[in-house]
């Protein structure tokens, strides 16, 4: 019986976790961390450290918008290092670094509201409500704590704390823009004339059964020196304003001249919009425009307010205002008919919270003082667990919180990093001196003082402490009494440490001067962990003189980096000469966009997998591009009814010579030759050689296929073209498909 052949030696040195002293591929940090901690390895009389680790990471899927400083909300994929977000008082959060990675994902959904997703290492804002009805520890506590936790920690909670009906609440908030000038058009009237006005011929019309909106319309007339004319409409009156005539001509009024200059003039009900200087407008201007859209196209209905309109973009911008003042709202399509009995498709908004402060002026559509004290900026949420995605982040400055686009706050993320696996590799290398060194990881935000850190480091020792009812000094001495004991020295990891530091500066003070504190004894030493360093601003020069020099900072791996770890890694795991550096390379390139070494490393193991399944003795390119569309994110064969018929034919002729090729890329001359073949078999004119590379460009703005200058190995300079998404096989099956059925010319 003969065994099946495969291109691995050993398939599991592609998996991280299985050599711990290399984890994660930081090897220039681990060094520099094994320095640090040398004297602490080898029990010298200066045995004792400090040492911080520092870096971010990223935390929103691909798509996720966010609200700027400025009003406007962007994706998160286009913010860049000095962008301003809002943060949730209404003060400016500067993008100090941006992040791009890929990792496990967590769906957060909100009871009211949309989904997001996030990752496991995101920090959600949530705010603590009342304990009495907690199920064990019920208490008078009034609630009110807003709390910053990591997701992976909110997945661990039971039901009571997140669910439906749990303790955490996610947290929305309104906010102030900065100033901007006032629009030319009085907010309520503008409000009014974009929920029931028109517009044409110089003339100006409004529809409304409400003598207070006549009131409105005939101020509004003499402001502009207009004519008002009443024509009966149904229920309701129609309310034309122009200046007249003159010569058979009418005029253009200013009232008219000013809808110009806002991009309303003559915009039919589907198109209408709320302009720039009132949607950003101040607190006044937004409340003023929504009264006079909720007592046109607004109706009443207990505690909440209901919003119709034909225009989805003005739908979504009330909306907006709506949050924006602190009230709760949503969107939602509806088929509905209008005044005159007209079916068709509408946007209906809710808004609903303390809805007595919109200033509408009919009488009937004034909402009563709220009483309920539950407020509808605070909602319950679930959590489920995702698979591994591509995600974006950045680090921001100030407390690190920021709103997502419905205004919902929420933090930066921050990690573990190298703690747990640094003390490991520190503990095998302090056997080899005959010393015991133990790591303990805490969070921070979850054991909030130095008592419940304390508690938790005895409890790694073996020692069980409640959590109340020892002071810090007796338990100092508890732990100090055991390491002697059992000769250990105790490595404390801190993780996200400057959430303690912010809440008490001392702390960081006392955690660097445990060696005094505990009279001499070389037992102790501290990994401080954290996203940046802004927290050091807050402690005094004493307590940075015994840590400033110990700084490790962390980045996302570069593509060379990349491909020295496939690299190192390939010579163990594959069989002699059964994949190439170019392979490696190509995997290096494929990755270096997300700066990950577990994700590169996983997709040369599902290379090695493709071959095997192949039955090649070797991986080939086409391997790992068939790999890379087994992982996210993938190719969207949707792209392809966008292209054009000679990008197609472009694309077909880079998939042909890519699959018949041993090579990771082919140059910009060979498509151009197979291009002209192809178009010769189909019958159809080739296009010249500029506008081939136009197509080409395209192709590559749309990151169907990737471009780079050649180096060395070819002659002169020319362009080489690959595929990182989809494999050429699977790309020339869709191709042909399109080929068939149809395509755009």
């Amino acid at each position: 019986m003969t065994t099946q052949r495969t291109v691995f030696r050993d398939e599991s040195v592609l998996f991280p976790e299985h050599v711990p002293h290399t984890i994660p591929h930081r090897m220039d940090q681990i060094r520099t961390l094994e320095f640090y901690f040398q004297s602490v390895v080898e029990k010298s009389p200066q045995a004792s450290q400090n040492v911080l680790l520092y870096g971010p990471v990223g935390c929103h899927r691909k798509g996720q918008l966010v609200l700027m400083f400025d009003g406007s909300l962007k994706r998160v994929e286009d913010v860049s290092r000095g962008d301003l977000l809002m943060g949730p008082d209404s003060a400016p959060r500067k993008v100090l670094e941006t992040v791009h990675g890929f990792g496990k994902m967590v769906e957060v959904q909100p009871i009211k509201g949309k989904p997001f997703v996030v990752s496991e290492d995101h920090i959600l804002t949530v705010i603590q409500t009342r304990l009495k009805k907690h199920p064990r520890k019920p208490s008078e506590d009034t609630g009110g704590i807003i709390r910053d936790i990591r997701v992976s920690e909110l997945l661990k909670l039971p039901r009571w704390y997140v669910g439906p009906k749990g303790l955490y609440k996610l947290m929305r908030t309104g906010v102030d823009f900065p100033l901007i000038p006032v629009g030319p058009i009085d907010a309520y009237f503008l409000g009014v004339y974009l929920g029931d006005g028109g517009s044409a011929n110089g003339g100006i019309t409004i529809t409304s059964a409400d003598a207070e909106i006549a009131t409105v319309v005939n101020g509004q007339a003499g402001k502009y020196l207009l004519k008002v004319h009443r024509y009966p409409a149904g229920q309701a009156h129609i309310y034309h304003l122009t200046p007249g005539r003159t010569g058979g001509q009418a005029l253009l009024n200013r009232l008219a001249r000013d809808l110009i200059a806002l991009e309303l003039y003559k915009k039919t009900s589907e198109l209408k919009f709320i302009p720039t200087q009132y949607k950003f407008g101040s607190r006044t201007t937004r409340l003023e425009v929504l009264a006079g859209l909720l007592d046109t196209d607004g109706s009443l209905d207990g505690g909440y307010y209901d919003f119709l309109t034909k225009s989805k973009q003005l739908a979504e911008d009330v909306a907006f205002v709506s949050r924006s003042l602190g009230f709760y709202a949503f969107v939602r399509e509806k088929s509905s008919h209008d005044q005159f009995g007209h079916e068709g498709l509408y946007y209906r908004v809710g808004i609903s919270g303390d809805i007595s402060k919109i200033p509408t002026r009919v009488s009937k559509k004034q909402a009563p003082t709220r009483r309920q004290k539950k407020s509808v900026l605070r909602t319950g949420f679930t959590l489920k667990p995702l698979g591994e995605e591509e995600y974006f982040g950045f680090r921001v400055d100030s407390d690190q919180r920021y709103l997502l686009d419905d205004f919902s706050v929420t933090h930066n993320s921050g990690k573990t990093m190298l703690a747990k696996k640094l003390g490991e590799a520190l503990q095998k290398k302090a056997m080899l001196y005959g010393n015991l060194v133990k790591l303990v990881h805490v969070n921070c935000r979850i054991d909030r003082t130095l008592q419940a850190i304390l508690v938790k480091a005895l409890s790694s020792l073996g020692y069980a402490y409640p959590s109340r009812g020892y002071s810090f000094e007796e338990l100092l001495h508890s732990l100090l009494e055991e390491l002697k004991r059992s000769r250990t020295h105790l490595i404390i990891a801190f993780d996200e440490v400057d959430s303690l530091v912010s809440s008490d500066p001392s702390t960081l003070y006392t955690i660097t001067r445990l060696r005094e504190i505990s009279q001499g004894s070389q037992v102790f030493s501290s990994l401080l962990v954290s996203k940046t360093l802004d927290y050091l601003k807050m402690v005094d020069l004493s307590t940075l003189s015994s840590i400033q020099w110990n700084t490790v900072s962390l980045e996302p791996y570069s593509g060379e980096q990349l491909y020295d770890i496939l690299l190192s890694r390939s010579v163990d795991a594959f069989n002699s000469g059964c994949i190439s550096e170019e392979c490696l390379q190509l995997a290096a390139d494929i990755t270096s966009t997300y700066g990950d070494a577990r994700y590169a490393l996983d997709l040369v193991y599902r290379a090695g997998k493709v071959a095997d399944l192949s039955e090649s003795h070797t991986v080939m390119p086409e391997h790992v591009r068939q790999a890379k569309a087994s992982l996210p994110p993938q190719f969207r064969k949707e792209e392809l009814s966008y292209l054009t018929k000679h990008q197609r034919i472009v694309l077909m002729a880079i998939s042909n010579l890519l699959k018949k090729s041993d090579s990771t890329h082919v140059t910009i001359g060979e498509v151009e030759k197979n291009y002209n073949s192809l178009c010769e078999g189909m019958g159809v004119a080739a296009n010249h050689h500029t506008q081939l590379w136009s197509d080409v460009n395209e192709l590559a703005r749309k990151g169907i296929i990737e471009t780079q200058l050649s180096g060395k190995g070819l002659r002169g300079r020319t362009t080489l073209i690959g595929l990182s998404l989809v494999s050429a096989k699977e790309l020339i099956g869709e191709l042909e498909k399109g080929m068939v059925t149809g395509v755009r010319g």
